[in-house]
């Protein structure tokens, strides 16, 4: 399943309910997650027809949401963070094609 999580829950962590098929977990959403990530629930998933009793693996895959809309506070605090982020904000191994070989 997908599961969309905001940016400021990605980057501190967070605990969430997930909902499985027979009843919602807690899962801890470690800080800097990326998203794509997928996180594995054990025996969570789809029973097994051949061996009653025993379920497959749930995927939770993590869906980072970027706002569209921000408010006036919002902007103005992810401007200021921007700022703080100042260098490491650049992503590393930022080469042109070439210089890979």
């Amino acid at each position: 399943m997908d599961q969309p999580i905001s940016f400021s829950q990605a980057a501190l962590g967070d605990k969430i309910e997930i909902p499985t098929l027979e009843a919602s977990v807690r899962l801890n959403i470690p800080k800097g997650i990326q998203s794509g990530t997928v996180i594995t629930l054990d025996d969570k998933g789809v029973p097994y027809l051949n061996n009653p009793g025993r379920c497959g693996n749930q995927k939770v895959i993590i869906k980072i949401i970027t706002p569209k809309r921000l408010s006036v506070k919002e902007r103005q605090l992810f401007e200021e963070l921007k700022k703080l982020a100042g260098e490491s904000a650049k992503i590393k191994n930022n080469k042109n094609f070439w210089q890979w070989f």
